[in-house]
């Protein structure tokens, strides 16, 4: 790979995990750490529809660990909750791809410095 696509590339993961971490500074809204899970269930009543498969729900549940035990607590359709859980996995997302970002920028500047010394 040449030089100058080397420097393009670096330029644009500097650019791309500079913006998520403006994005992550700029974040306002609190957030609940946990992960938001949807099921659906089956009463057992005879002659219910969810006899022939069609299940009753979403219903909306957070899974949280605490004291290293993992706590599932119903949320139902409380909006606030929703939000704080759908904040907090938008923020993991965003680490996510920075911590990506990091490791192939990593490999890019090695690349760059074994281009710099042939």
């Amino acid at each position: 790979m040449n030089l100058s696509h080397l420097r393009k590339k670096i330029s644009a993961a500097l650019s791309r995990r500079t913006k998520l971490e403006k994005e992550l500074l700029n974040c306002r809204l609190r957030m609940i750490k946990g992960s938001l899970i949807k099921r659906y269930i089956v009463c057992q009543k005879p002659g219910c529809r969810c006899a022939r498969g069609e299940k009753h729900g979403p219903f909306f549940y957070m899974n949280i660990i605490s004291d290293g035990k993992t706590i599932q607590k119903y949320v139902g359709k409380n909006e606030s909750l929703l939000k704080k859980l759908k904040e907090y996995k938008n923020f993991q997302d965003k680490m996510r791809e920075i911590r990506k970002i990091t490791s192939s920028l990593e490999k890019l500047w090695s690349q760059f410095q074994e281009a710099l010394t042939e």
